[in-house]
């Protein structure tokens, strides 16, 4: 009798240990197939007169990101950027970059019950002119766009993929804002086509979780 217990003790036990892993694994596999927000933060040049400009975005662990791409503003210098950790370092040092306008953008990918993507990162930076003199913060600001929200409604749904359709046919007729233009392009190709919509749609009917 005491040997059937002991068997069915071990067993018990070792169905217990194989049921450890396999909950790790389907909560793993949730986490995976769960929706995401996928927000593109624009550092943007409110000065031309820019040289020189070191920015650090940390972010929580509710987080992923991906380094920093610089726009062609950044092409009369050198731009380096990594992420290492929870932090993204960009730097960029050359000539003035001679006007306004984008600098560098930089993905983020958040739980979808987020409200604002600045609620879960931090950023700094250090900004100089060609003399090496110091300019204010206000000379590069930095906004947050919702990849895919084509409307600028605060969601991403069909409505999205219905906005960017009636561009395509007219954008004289159905103009989209400057906003819903950075938006739309979910490739990030640098234009607005079928091929946004159909990822907005696939995206909508959960064939993949983030842009």
């Amino acid at each position: 009798m005491k040997k059937v217990f002991k068997k069915m003790s071990a067993a018990i036990v070792s169905g217990l240990m194989c049921t450890v892993p396999a909950l790790k694994i389907n909560s793993a596999i949730a986490e995976e197939t769960e929706k995401k927000n996928t927000y593109i933060v624009c550092n943007t040049a409110q000065d031309s007169n820019i040289a020189y400009f070191d920015f650090e975005f940390i972010f929580s662990s509710k987080v992923t990101a991906e380094k920093s791409i610089a726009t062609t503003l950044c092409n009369s210098g050198y731009f380096r950027s990594n992420v290492v950790g929870n932090r993204i370092q960009s730097t960029y040092n050359g000539d003035a970059i001679g006007s306004k306008g984008i600098l560098t953008t930089t993905k983020f990918i958040a739980p979808i019950d987020t409200k604002s993507i600045f609620d879960e990162i931090e950023y700094r930076a250090v900004i100089r002119n060609e003399n090496n003199i110091s300019l204010s913060p206000t000379a590069i600001t930095v906004k947050s766009i919702l990849l895919g929200d084509a409307n600028q409604d605060g969601v991403v749904d069909d409505n999205d993929v219905s906005a960017i359709n009636k561009y395509l046919i007219s954008s004289t007729k159905f103009p989209l804002s400057e906003d819903g233009l950075l938006a739309a392009d979910v490739n990030m190709d640098g234009k607005i086509d079928s091929k946004d919509s159909m990822s907005i749609s696939n995206y909508n009917l959960g064939v993949f979780n983030h842009f």
